[in-house]
């Protein structure tokens, strides 16, 4: 989680992600939520996806997919459900 300081103490806030599920290599729906971390927001795609394939993208960056250039976020943490 981000932690913000402001004049009145920390706070927590959260970042906007796209979640893009996918079949024959096109983009058959599309989700827009809000999570802490990327951590969060492939563990909501996982569910949500099922047994398709899915991408998770925040802002520009592509920070999960599940074709073969598929990469972790960048939190280091395992995704395991």
């Amino acid at each position: 989680m981000e932690m913000k300081i402001t004049s009145l103490g920390m706070e927590a806030f959260m970042h906007g992600y796209e979640i893009r599920i996918l079949s024959a290599g096109h983009t058959i729906a599309v989700i827009e939520e809000m999570h802490f971390n990327d951590h969060g927001a492939v563990r909501s795609a996982k569910k949500i996806a099922g047994d398709r394939r899915f991408e998770v993208w925040r802002g520009l960056d592509c920070i999960y997919g599940t074709d073969n250039t598929s990469r972790e976020p960048k939190t280091g943490r395992s995704l395991s459900l």
